[in-house]
């Protein structure tokens, strides 16, 4: 592998940040944060061969934090709303700190996407961990996150997140003793263009999902339960443009 990492600090008002870029041997390039351990640009060949960004992006690395999308970075300890901020597991009920309306939205009003992450540099690539500890935004139990993102010569980038906890619930029914571990539902947000960013819009352009289930949703909530979804040529698929014109 011949990627090349390169790191870089920089001051912002919320603290050092450390910003790296992950180069191959084509010339393409991946930009990270320490900041949400998030993805700040994809740097790839167009059609004919010039490289552009096509990761949406802001100027300045500051303007990551606290912003609304939670752009390029990872959310936790859960991904989307939790109606009301109650979380009920292993017979327990917790009320989380809330900051969307009435419901705690990507896991509160900080969230991992708004914490700077410790870095450390990994063959072809680099390793971001985020300690979360017991009580954080009112989740029980200590919870250490980790994000690892690569970058190889054939401009595929990969995101393996992970998680430990201290902590599991234990609930018997009729004899049976379930185990819940601490939740932590992760994704990334990160919207990437056909087209260099900046250039043009997304309305037609279309997302294609390789999915078993989608969570069906009330009012923007997940409601707890998943819907099937078409089944064709043993791809599960759900496509269309972003934007009906």
């Amino acid at each position: 592998m011949s990627v090349k990492v390169t790191k870089k600090r920089v001051e912002t008002p919320f603290g050092e940040v450390s910003l790296f870029t992950l180069m191959n041997g084509r010339g393409a390039s991946v930009e990270l944060s320490s900041l949400g351990a998030g993805v700040l640009a994809v740097n790839v060949p167009d059609a004919s061969g010039k490289i552009e960004n096509v990761c949406l992006s802001y100027a300045a690395p500051a303007s990551y934090m606290a912003d609304g999308p939670c752009l390029g970075k990872v959310p936790g300890r859960y991904a989307n709303r939790i109606a009301g901020g109650r979380l009920a597991v292993g017979g327990k009920s917790y009320q989380l700190a809330i900051n969307n309306g009435p419901n705690a939205l990507h896991g509160g009003p900080t969230g991992f996407q708004n914490h700077i992450w410790e870095a450390e540099e990994i063959p072809g690539g680099v390793r971001f961990t985020l300690h979360s500890p017991d009580g954080d935004e009112h989740y029980p139990g200590n919870l250490t996150a980790t994000a690892e993102y690569t970058w190889n010569d054939a401009d595929e980038l990969t995101l393996r997140l992970s998680a430990e906890t201290d902590v599991i619930f234990l609930e018997k029914q009729k004899n049976v003793t379930k185990i819940y571990p601490i939740v932590w539902v992760r994704e990334i947000e990160t919207l990437y263009y056909e087209t260099a960013c900046g250039s043009g819009t997304i309305a037609a352009f279309t997302y294609l999902y390789n999915k078993e289930n989608i969570n069906q949703t009330s009012i923007l909530q997940p409601s707890g339960y998943y819907l099937d979804v078409e089944k064709i040529d043993n791809s599960i698929i759900i496509c269309g443009p972003v934007i009906e014109e």
